[in-house]
């Protein structure tokens, strides 16, 4: 009872987020450094990988220290939504790795896990609000199907694009892994 009550906790809680991401017609914008963000969303969820036996790296390989206008209370919702799911679908041994880079004029955040991946003919589906893959279903992994939909709307809230591909770099043939590159552009 005590988990069926924590995951409906979690699911009103998700669907009010979403739910106040749509009615937000102004975020608050400001300039805030990505790496400070970044760097304090691993601080909060890195003894989470340990309890789970899962490899994560961090990697800045950034050219320019540049800022973005962004909402930062978004952009931690944003960061600590993907990090989540590549915890959640990344089974124990496995490996996560985030790295944060510029190109052209965009910030970029790439995380890659060894997770069950996502099927391909799924792909395009799987940011849609309550979307949930199949092979997720079929593990009995517990979840929403509204994390993805509210790092995409976020994204487009500051302009931004998110691509997701499967299987990532780090996956092999048992477990395929997942690749999300979120791109933002830098303050002008």
């Amino acid at each position: 009872m005590k988990k069926r009550s924590e995951e409906a906790i979690s699911l009103s809680n998700d669907i009010i987020e979403v739910s106040k991401i749509k009615l937000l017609e102004n975020i608050k914008k400001e300039e805030v450094n990505p790496e400070v963000i970044v760097t304090e969303i691993i601080d909060k969820m890195k003894d989470k990988f340990s309890g789970v036996n899962i490899t994560f790296e961090y990697e800045d390989k950034r050219t320019s220290k540049r800022a973005l206008y962004a909402d930062r209370h978004l952009m931690e919702i944003l960061l600590s939504n993907i990090i989540s799911n590549a915890l959640k679908y990344t089974p124990a041994g496995g490996k996560v790795c985030l790295r944060i880079y510029d190109h052209e004029n965009k910030f970029c955040i790439s995380l890659s896990d060894t997770g069950i991946g996502i099927p391909a003919d799924e792909l395009n589906k799987i940011s849609g609000e309550f979307y949930r893959a199949s092979n997720a279903k079929k593990s009995r992994i517990e979840g929403s199907g509204l994390g993805l939909s509210v790092v995409k709307q976020i994204m487009e809230k500051h302009d931004g694009t998110m691509n997701i591909k499967s299987p990532s770099e780090l996956g092999n043939e048992k477990f395929p892994g997942t690749n999300i590159l979120l791109e933002l552009p830098f303050l002008v």
